[in-house]
């Protein structure tokens, strides 16, 4: 029920929306585990009345451990997961993590993909928040939609990198305090 109203009452009104793939997977009831499946979604959420939908593909790499490896912005990094097998022997398998963190964009139409190295041990409860309240402040400095994202993304990855740093900052949040905007 709160997604019929969110879809009918509340995407017609949204100038952007930004889910990230969990919300997005939800919202158009399909697995999303590559660049080609957030372009497919980005663009049937906007269907639904969006104007301009961002998918944050921060938890993409999540789905390379179950469905195989594939590249991503050209680049290969490789993980090692344990799994137990009926007779208690341990089994090590490989999979593979991309390398770069993969957001897509489409604003009423026009598809833009932004891609960032992804910041060992960086996945941050919270940043999602932040890029989307960075967004909104260069939206609210004039800047376009693009600019926008290109500025809050290089924001919020300065304060992961921050905060992955070993500061003793352990939130994004706290650590986007000190990253110049």
């Amino acid at each position: 029920m709160l997604w019929i109203l969110l879809i009918d009452e509340l995407l017609p009104l949204a100038h952007l929306i930004t889910p990230n793939i969990p919300e997005a997977e939800q919202l158009t009831e399909m697995p999303i585990t590559s660049e080609l499946e957030m372009r497919q979604a980005a663009n049937i959420i906007r269907g639904l009345g969006a104007r301009a939908v961002l998918i944050k593909g921060g938890h993409l790499g999540e789905q390379y451990a179950e469905g195989g490896g594939q590249e991503a912005g050209g680049r290969r990094q490789e993980a090692e997961g344990r799994s137990r097998v009926a007779d208690s022997e341990e089994v090590t398998d490989t999979f593979t993590l991309p390398a770069d963190s993969i957001d897509v964009l489409d604003n009423e139409g026009r598809v833009t993909v932004f891609r960032e190295r992804r910041i060992p041990g960086g996945e941050l409860h919270g940043s999602g928040c932040i890029l989307s309240a960075a967004i909104a402040a260069g939206l609210g400095q004039g800047m376009t939609l693009e600019d926008s994202i290109k500025a809050a993304k290089k924001f919020v990855w300065e304060a992961i990198r921050v905060a992955s740093a070993g500061s003793s900052e352990s939130n994004p949040g706290s650590a986007a305090a000190r990253v110049e905007w």
